[in-house]
């Protein structure tokens, strides 16, 4: 069956109204991506235009000619990345640009990053299959399956274990919350609602220095609690800054540290609504020279999940329930599960996301070079932060220091996205077993250079790369 790939990353429903447009750009920037889970006669829709030297480089990789695929980039009135939203693919010209690249609707299927409402109506409009459940995305269904807060009610009725915290509804609350989390254990974690990859966490301690997983930003509780004044004016501000309406709820949890990060992403089928366990891994945290110091972010995948056996069952049924609860409701397509255990051996599920994840693009790739049974035989290291001078330089040296990932041997090293803004790449490297492919990411150090920010505001990019569209 053919299929129609709507990329919409960086949307309103996956990151809130309220993210600083830098990231929202970023993020939309770098969803193309997912051209590595193109396949032969499908139709791609991406928010970005891709570097022709990606593209040759992507196609070369896969095999497969760039003919085979068709990709199509909306462009804002400005030339600027258009942001997918649902406004935008339902521009009436747009709409009429799908229709005219589908041959016989009915068998071609549509695929997208998030199943928003638009991707539903969108379905509709141009009279493709309908999956089972339809009518669930078409009312918003998954946006329930992108907010934290609603998560965390779900799960306490389901009886998955989530970690200690609570939602609150204003600064009020916020600042009570933080107070009752910190006199049972040292750090509380604030999170907004809608936000993805720990850009809307922040972390409050009453430890004088420490390094802490998933947040953008450490403050100490000392430092703002010189005076009441002080701390009411923290928790009123954060709540302004993080809150884009009148409705708005964010969680305080407790952190626990030595934790390992893993998740797990599943598929439950448009057609049976059965759930599919797909593959799983290990977050791999670390500084940033562009974040706080204190603050460790996602940089990338240890893939599979390397873990005690025990550890691993406990995860993965507590998963698998996390991804059955969205069947339940209605859902299908991709389900990613965000979770932490602990020194212990205790299991706590984070979040769910209905939609695709950061591992989306490198399962369909693997499966796609190493076979459906990958996880037996070979392992995988990701970064996502790699800065270098020049693409093709950089793949030139992979080629002279024969790490270029080879079909053949099956190991080697892929470039997975190029950011020509900042030219930071992320890189894939796939080893027989974990010691080689750890090597093969020493060997990469020579390209690395030093970080630079991102040099795209909302004034420089334009207003208009959110929703206007022109189609060329």
């Amino acid at each position: 069956m053919p299929r129609l790939l709507i990329w919409n990353d960086a949307t309103e429903q996956m990151l809130g109204m309220n993210l600083p447009f830098e990231e929202r750009f970023t993020s939309a920037n770098s969803a193309w991506r997912h051209i590595w889970s193109a396949r032969r006669g499908d139709v791609v829709v991406v928010p970005a235009s891709i570097p022709d030297c990606v593209k040759t480089y992507i196609f070369d990789t896969l095999g497969m000619d760039q003919s085979a695929v068709e990709i199509i980039h909306p462009k804002s009135l400005d030339g600027a990345p258009v942001i997918l939203s649902d406004r935008a693919i339902l521009e009436p010209s747009f709409v009429e640009l799908l229709r005219s690249k589908i041959n016989m609707p009915s068998s071609w299927s549509l695929e997208a990053y998030y199943e928003s409402q638009g991707v539903a109506i969108l379905r509709r409009n141009l009279g493709l299959a309908r999956p089972l459940h339809q009518h669930f995305l078409e009312q918003r269904g998954s946006d329930l399956l992108n907010r934290k807060a609603i998560f965390r009610r779900l799960a306490s009725g389901a009886g998955i274990a989530i970690p200690k915290g609570q939602t609150v509804i204003n600064a009020i609350e916020l600042k009570k919350a933080v107070s009752e989390t910190l006199n049972d254990c040292d750090t509380a974690i604030i999170k907004r609602d809608s936000a993805a990859g720990g850009d809307g966490n922040i972390a409050v301690t009453n430890l004088p220095k420490h390094s802490i997983s998933g947040v953008r930003k450490v403050v100490s509780a000392k430092h703002i609690s010189s005076s009441e004044d002080e701390v009411s004016g923290f928790y009123t501000d954060l709540w302004q800054e993080f809150v884009s309406d009148d409705e708005g709820v964010l969680l305080v949890e407790e952190y626990k540290y030595g934790c390992v990060s893993v998740y797990a992403e599943f598929f439950i089928d448009r057609f049976s609504g059965e759930v599919h366990f797909l593959n799983d891994g290990t977050l791999r945290m670390s500084s940033s020279e562009l974040q706080d110091e204190n603050s460790l972010q996602w940089t990338g995948f240890e893939l599979p999940a390397d873990l005690p056996k025990l550890s691993s069952a406990r995860f993965h049924s507590e998963a698998t329930r996390a991804a059955d609860l969205c069947r339940t409701l209605g859902y299908h397509g991709r389900v990613n599960v965000d979770a932490i255990i602990s020194q212990s051996g205790e299991v706590f599920i984070n979040e769910i996301n209905g939609r695709r994840g950061g591992c989306s693009h490198i399962y369909d790739l693997a499966v796609e070079l190493l076979g459906s049974d990958y996880a037996n035989h070979y392992s995988m290291r990701t970064r996502n932060d790699l800065y270098v001078d020049d693409f093709l330089e950089a793949v030139q040296f992979l080629h002279d220091n024969n790490l270029t990932y080879d079909n053949n041997r099956k190991t080697g090293v892929i470039f997975l996205v190029y950011d020509d803004l900042v030219g930071k790449v992320q890189y894939l490297c796939v080893g027989k077993n974990a010691d080689q492919a750890r090597r093969l990411e020493g060997a990469l150090k020579p390209l690395s250079r030093c970080a630079k920010p991102y040099p795209i505001t909302a004034e420089t990019a334009g207003s208009t790369c959110h929703n206007e569209i022109e189609i060329r």
